[in-house]
């Protein structure tokens, strides 16, 4: 009797073999792909007066710039100094006395908050033009409401109607590739007439011109709010 012959089944393809260093090339694309899904780093620096100076303004642009997907992380220079007016930030930003950095990588964006100490539109816009050419994008800030009732005075100082009188022609002057932000709305007192001027919330009020660290919190996340915002919301910002 003779034994039954097996057929051959279907052929068995080899096993391939892993490349070589294949799990480590995967875990690098895998990080590559992480790294630019969560974005590139942005370098912001904050030019300004005591407002900027006190930090709590700055810092929280920068901390609410950190919830914006485009950015991995975000770092912060200030260039400020309590009573400068913009002028004298033009000249230690022409100086090099106030030095902006050169990054290698990343994106930039530097902030000016100018006027406080001086209504000088035209110094302001100088700024941000030398800035600008130095390499880095700029966003002028509109200067917070405040709570002086006088005139002007030598330093100059003024009252809430020349603050909003200020950022109106500041608003106009302004034009791309700058970009304009208005956060006043965030420290503005509720129920004061706007014919009256930009009144500052008494409640944030450190004095007549310096908010509260609160407040400078409160104002600084608006602007970072606004940075974010798209370009038509800000456009409709510029019409107040």
């Amino acid at each position: 009797m003779h034994a039954r012959r097996r057929r051959p089944g279907p052929p068995v393809a080899p096993a391939r073999l892993p490349a070589k260093h294949g799990p480590v090339r995967t875990v690098l694309l895998l990080l590559a792909a992480a790294l630019l899904a969560a974005g590139e780093p942005l370098h912001l620096v904050a030019i300004g007066d005591s407002l900027t100076a006190q930090r709590h303004l700055p810092e929280a642009v920068a901390e609410g710039l950190r919830g914006d997907p485009r950015w991995s992380a975000v770092d912060l220079m200030i260039l400020a100094q309590g009573g400068a007016t913009p002028a004298q930030m033009l000249d230690r930003i022409r100086s090099a006395t106030w030095a902006l950095p050169a990054p290698a990588t990343g994106a930039r964006l530097a902030i000016i908050l100018a006027g406080t100490n001086a209504y000088d539109e035209d110094a302001v816009l100088a700024l941000a033009q030398t800035v600008v050419a130095a390499g880095w994008p700029v966003a002028v800030l509109a200067t917070p409401p405040r709570r002086h009732p006088r005139g002007a005075t030598a330093a100059g100082y003024g009252p809430p109607q020349a603050n909003r009188d200020f950022n109106r022609r500041l608003a106009a002057l302004v034009a791309p590739p700058i970009r304009w932000i208005d956060a006043r709305d965030a420290l503005r007192e509720p129920g004061r007439d706007p014919a009256q001027g930009d009144w500052l919330e008494p409640t944030l009020a450190a004095d007549h011109t310096h908010p509260t660290p609160d407040g400078a919190r409160r104002f600084g996340a608006a602007v970072a709010a606004a940075l974010i915002a798209p370009d038509d919301a800000r456009k409709e910002g510029r019409r107040r």
